[in-house]
């Protein structure tokens, strides 16, 4: 699909059989890289999405060409308009959230491994029930993965992405981007986290 250009666009989806005057809609962020011949997603289940997994007979599904324009990585990630390009990636989403930055991470963009430069990804999540094969299909020699469970079931980290990325620490905020996707209040949490550290404001970037 020609619109898909960048990790982090989406869909609009509506729900079928709503009225038309005040349709329900979702909003899902493609999880394929951008070159994919097909578009895969990461679907929570809601009230406007729910008809994804009843089974049942949808007809006929609109669905919007992709929008937005991505998370805009360009001068402020690979450039010298702040001291250095970045060696090191912050991504952290919670979640479905984790679909964009999947599509980040599976297409070329973030140049992992090119001279030197790593990621570590904090993933929100309830349980562990979903997540050990999407950390095992991630995760390699430029990429660690630390899952936050709101709800451990083992002997596994508990709490909030904000909270684990403040205890932890940014190691060289000026040379550091952060990339986030989840609600507004983790997100405004994240950019004060990083900020108070020393990354660059400009550095720290969202799909929305």
């Amino acid at each position: 699909m020609d619109e898909f250009t960048k990790a982090g666009q989406y869909v609009q989806v509506q729900t079928p059989n709503t009225d038309p005057s005040d349709p329900k809609v979702s909003y899902l962020a493609m999880s394929c890289p951008p070159d994919s011949s097909s578009l895969n997603f990461m679907v929570k289940k809601s009230d406007s999405t729910s008809f994804l997994f009843e089974g049942g007979d949808v007809k006929e599904l609109k669905v919007s060409q992709p929008l937005g324009n991505g998370f805009g990585i360009g001068e402020n990630v690979d450039g010298y308009k702040f001291d250095f390009p970045v060696s090191h990636i912050l991504l952290l989403c919670t979640g479905t959230g984790i679909a964009p930055i999947k599509s980040l991470l599976t297409s070329s963009e973030l140049s992992l491994g090119k001279n030197g430069r790593t990621a570590t990804m904090y993933w929100g999540l309830s349980n562990d029930k979903y997540c050990d094969k999407i950390i095992k299909e991630l995760e390699n020699d430029s990429l660690n993965v630390i899952p936050v469970f709101s709800n451990p079931m083992k002997n596994e980290r508990q709490g909030y992405v904000q909270n684990a990325l403040e205890e932890d620490g940014i190691k060289v905020p000026r040379n550091t981007a952060v990339f986030v996707v989840g609600q507004k209040g983790m997100a405004e949490a994240v950019k004060r986290i990083c900020e108070e550290e020393g990354v660059y404001g400009e550095r720290i970037l969202s799909n929305f």
